[in-house]
């Protein structure tokens, strides 16, 4: 083989390790292409090494390509050993934020949440490769103060098997393992993680209660009127959701952190009714639904019970919006754009959720004033939306403003009521969260991830959780520096090619000069 030719091929080889290294450090999830180009450098090698054995017979002979070869394995040695450093700091790193608000660093919380995982934390992500990146970058400040932390990268299009495997429903999930429980995040945010290892963490989950007897919303159907898809969602949020007969029971268990009372379509005993009265007075917290009755209401004793004990009105009255709704409604599907910024709930909240034939919900002025009503989910404004008191209309298909008896929006279809503290001095302060619609989040919306979003935000405040949607995180005017594809082939290229390629060649050109 020519000399010329086989300088270049072995400078090429040395291109294909300095790329190898650089890959296996910089992409060290694409395994495939990684061996792939490691084990084509060494075949090209070997190859390079055997056409020109019985060169490297005479130069093994020769005095000075001896010491050459002694001055090569040394260098070798100390590369080696500069690598080895270089890999310890790399899974070793520390990180030090300058920026002024610490942007691309942890809040206090999460530090100490990540640092009480004693045991191995499993992290999958199913993300193409540009979203996995941002993703990624957001796991590794968690990987800060949790070393065994791993973290698995799968591209959704080569891996569907493993996200049918992991009942993944979607791009840009994560999936955290932790003692054999899971959790999935979808919003990628240091309050959704906090949140999702705190649930992995805690020593008890929460308990749920949901009534059932009175025709309320049917939560382990599997029908598309059913709701067996949130109470699978529920049950993957690691929260015991469990029926409760009131009637037999007399009473809600000690053990409840949270009671739910969704679309019941019969009227409740007085036993019934107390038993709530006496939850909700020693601080319970409570996610209530009423849905609007078109021909015979026979819930008017429980909204009055509502209405008068805790000051929540949820008349049976049918919401109109003309401006956003939901295709072929004509306005009695509004379609919820508006939320309220201020609340902890829903400041963060931004889809859309629609309601089939909502009632208003909104507070009802007692002399007592005992809590705060704040209002959620607002339609549009009057003449876009309004209350309208005649349900019987939606039969006929007339349902028109009438200014005697309708009133004009946004009327409110959702909204929390808390007990005042002064109100609740000797017991934690009742909470609860009122809709005036339980259908929204029916087994035949599953495809609507906003409706099931917002019950899930709903219930998790309820459900003890609601500390958590207030990290100490400071205001922050200014976005985690993150590198693009464009950017990190650039430093890729820069630093493993072209600055070692300009080495190499100066080397070279000194060396043919001392020769010449």
């Amino acid at each position: 083989m020519n000399e010329g030719i086989r300088l270049f091929l072995f400078l090429i080889n040395g291109i294909l390790y300095l790329a190898c290294g650089g890959l296996w450090l910089l992409s060290p999830n694409d395994k495939t292409l990684n061996f792939s180009l490691t084990i084509f450098a060494l075949a090209m090698t070997s190859i390079l090494l055997y056409t020109g054995r019985d060169e490297l017979k005479t130069v093994g002979q020769s005095y000075i390509y001896r010491r050459w070869g002694y001055t090569t394995i040394n260098l070798f040695l100390v590369l080696t050993i500069l690598a080895f450093l270089n890999y310890l700091s790399f899974k070793n790193s520390v990180q030090i934020d300058l920026s002024e608000t610490k942007i691309n660093s942890l809040s206090s919380t999460s530090e100490m949440l990540i640092k009480g995982l004693k045991k191995d934390l499993g992290v999958k992500v199913f993300a193409d490769r540009d979203d996995a990146r941002a993703i990624v970058s957001i796991l590794d400040l968690y990987r800060q103060h949790k070393p065994n932390m791993r973290i698995d990268v799968y591209d959704p299009e080569t891996r569907p098997d493993l996200m049918r495997a992991n009942e993944v429903d979607k791009e840009n999930t994560v999936i955290m393992e932790y003692e054999k429980r899971k959790q999935y995040i979808k919003e990628h945010t240091e309050l959704e993680y906090t949140n999702a290892l705190r649930k992995l963490g805690r020593k008890k989950d929460p308990i749920i209660y949901h009534t059932v007897g009175h025709l309320e919303f049917d939560f382990e159907g599997e029908s598309p009127g059913g709701g067996g898809l949130i109470t699978s969602a529920l049950h993957r949020s690691l929260i015991q959701f469990k029926p409760l007969d009131l009637l037999a029971r007399n009473a809600v268990p000690q053990d409840a952190d949270m009671l739910v009372l969704w679309g019941p379509k019969r009227a409740f005993f007085k036993p019934e009714v107390d038993a709530i009265q006496a939850y909700l007075m020693r601080g319970g917290r409570l996610l209530l639904a009423l849905d609007p009755a078109v021909v015979d209401d026979k819930i008017i004793s429980l909204r009055n019970f509502f209405k008068k004990a805790w000051e929540i009105d949820i008349p049976n009255t049918i919401v109109v919006d003309r401006k956003n709704f939901v295709s072929g409604s004509n306005g009695s599907v509004p379609l919820i754009k508006t939320f309220e910024l201020k609340h902890l709930l829903t400041k963060n909240f931004d889809g859309q959720v629609f309601f089939p034939l909502v009632s208003s919900v909104s507070k009802f002025e007692t002399e007592q004033g005992r809590g705060k009503f704040v209002s959620l989910a607002m339609t549009t404004p009057f003449p876009g939306s309004w209350i309208d008191f005649s349900p019987l209309e939606i039969v006929s298909g007339t349902l028109i403003y009438n200014d005697r008896q309708d009133k004009k929006g946004p009327a409110s279809v959702v909204g929390i009521w808390e007990e005042l503290a002064a109100e609740a001095l000797t017991h934690p302060r009742a909470k609860i969260i009122a809709f005036g619609n339980s259908t929204f989040i029916q087994n035949q919306y599953g495809n609507m991830a906003d409706n099931f979003t917002f019950f899930l935000k709903a219930t998790n405040y309820l459900a003890s959780d609601d500390e958590l949607l207030t990290l100490n995180l400071a205001i922050k005017k200014n976005s985690p520096i993150l590198i693009d594809d464009k950017q990190l082939k650039i430093v890729f290229y820069v630093s493993v090619i072209v600055l070692p390629l300009i080495l190499f060649t100066v080397a070279f050109l000194f060396y043919r000069r001392r020769r010449a």
